[in-house]
């Protein structure tokens, strides 16, 4: 049987082959048109051979793994720290409401930028959300610039699109079915843009770059708080670097920079102060409990922090119709290009305790973020003098007019 099969793929070999990429189908010199359903599916993958081969060069395997494990040991880290000891009781008895009597609870996730999925692989273990758990996940296709999955699950459902451009009804998750959203999704055009690959990235822009993130985040609201059920959790990416300081080169966090890059960063703490103010007061008006958090091993020196967001109310949120508010703040910020235009309308409208509370929320970051500088100080010096440390001076030699000539 094996001699008869290796002369069947010699025979085929020397024969010409009668099908091409592009044409018809060719047999005994007539050519036969090929099905709109199997043209459609070589042009797709004809346009995913031509869009991967541009990003071969920045996507490989080892970058992606390294991102993979970063994100797994955040989340991994999150549920073992002592101020979120008990959250995975919370999702398991928010699931179990769900639950018909004596059935085993069954918790839900979204993962919002899930590529290349540490987060779901953490929440898709047995000592996080239980056995039964299952997800979906969202990400932008690799073809116009997001990161490849290195994970497959049975109990994981992945759907490659753009964010930016989806409303609820747009993913396959249902709305109010789950229990915890994590969004940890990137701003690529940024992204390529600090690594000179600007012509990878072809997902939806903001008109300002500064804004690009932040109508990421708010779309990232708008999403998770559709989806999430009643007492539902919701875990995402902020950035916060400091406000004020006395020092002309030394910024309250202990980051050390020059004159005119704190001036820079004094002109943007007012406008970015202030959507901070709005994007938070909204979080305080729909969650129970807002608790910063900072891995200790991977941003403990960085602006990045999660914000974790405990006990969804979900009746406040359908009730003040917050889906469309969010929608519409989304369009604002990404036809805005006058940062501080856009929120001269907002200053006004949050009460002075709010602005408190959320300020005392911000100092803890900040001080949080302190402590890892100092840290990376002592462990890590060569680290802390280039990125927080003075500029070295680069030491010139002088030869003697023999060398020079």
């Amino acid at each position: 049987w094996q001699q008869q099969q290796q002369q069947q793929q010699q025979q085929q070999q020397q024969q010409p082959h009668q099908h091409t990429e592009t044409g018809d189908e060719q047999q005994n010199g007539r050519r036969f048109p090929r099905g709109e359903n199997q043209q459609r599916r070589i042009r797709m993958n004809q346009n995913r051979r031509d869009a991967g081969a541009g990003l071969a060069n920045f996507h490989k395997v080892e970058d992606t793994m390294v991102h993979f494990h970063k994100s797994f040991g955040v989340m991994q880290e999150l549920f073992d720290h002592r101020d979120f000891a008990t959250l995975g009781e919370e999702l398991l008895r928010c699931a179990l409401q769900d639950a018909p009597p004596e059935a085993v609870p069954c918790p839900r996730f979204l993962d919002l930028g899930c590529a290349p999925g540490g987060f779901s692989g953490c929440l898709l273990q047995e000592n996080v959300l239980g056995p039964n758990s299952a997800g979906w996940g969202v990400s932008l296709p690799p073809e116009i610039g997001g990161f490849p999955m290195a994970i497959m699950h049975q109990r994981l459902c992945v759907d490659f699109q753009d964010l930016l451009g989806l409303r609820s009804h747009d993913l396959v998750c249902p709305d109010d079915t789950v229990h915890i959203c994590v969004a940890d999704a990137q701003n690529l055009s940024n992204f390529f843009k600090q690594r000179n690959l600007n012509i990878m990235y072809r997902g939806i822009h903001a008109k300002s770059r500064s804004l690009g993130i932040w109508a990421l985040t708010v779309k990232e609201c708008e999403l998770a708080f559709a989806k999430l059920r009643e007492g539902g959790a919701f875990v995402f990416r902020f950035g916060w670097r400091g406000v004020g300081g006395e020092s002309v080169d030394v910024h309250p966090s202990g980051e050390k920079v020059s004159t005119d890059l704190l001036a820079r960063y004094m002109m943007e703490e007012d406008w970015y102060k202030a959507l901070t103010h709005w994007l938070f007061s909204v979080l305080k008006s729909l969650f129970g409990v807002l608790r910063p958090f900072k891995s200790e091993y991977v941003h403990q020196a960085d602006v990045s922090f999660y914000m974790v967001c405990r006990n969804f109310d979900r009746s406040k949120f359908e009730a003040n119709n917050w889906e469309a508010k969010l929608q519409r703040a989304f369009d604002e910020l990404s036809n805005c290009r006058d940062e501080g235009a856009l929120v001269e309308g907002i200053k006004d409208g949050i009460s002075e305790e709010t602005k408190a509370e959320i300020n005392d929320l911000l100092d803890y970051v900040g001080r949080m973020r302190a402590v890892g500088i100092q840290s990376r100080k002592v462990t890590n010096p060569q680290s802390f003098d280039s990125r927080f440390g003075k500029p070295v001076e680069k030491k010139t030699r002088r030869c003697s007019k023999r060398q020079r000539g």
